[in-house]
């Protein structure tokens, strides 16, 4: 659900005039599909729940460090040497 939120505040952010965005994410393997509405009106929310974790992405950009995470999202990372890959 955190993608949905952070796409439709982006959206929102970058064109002014859209009001209430519907999104959807398909997991077609899983057969299921996660659906969301998201308001202008709660984009204040929106950003101050994304404003304490921008500051982590900022510094691994700045120095070119991404420190893997394990997820159900592994399978599919192109990054065959690390640990978490189950490859």
């Amino acid at each position: 659900m955190a993608q949905l939120e952070l796409m439709a505040a982006m959206v929102m952010a970058h064109h002014s005039e859209v009001q209430t965005v519907k999104a959807a994410l398909l997991f077609v393997v899983a057969k299921d599909v996660i659906k969301a509405e998201f308001t202008r009106a709660q984009l204040p929310e929106i950003w101050s729940k994304w404003a304490g974790r921008i500051g982590a992405v900022e510094k691994a950009v700045e120095v070119n460090v991404w420190n893997p995470r394990p997820s159900a999202l592994c399978k599919f990372c192109p990054v065959k040497d690390c640990a978490n890959h189950p490859g």
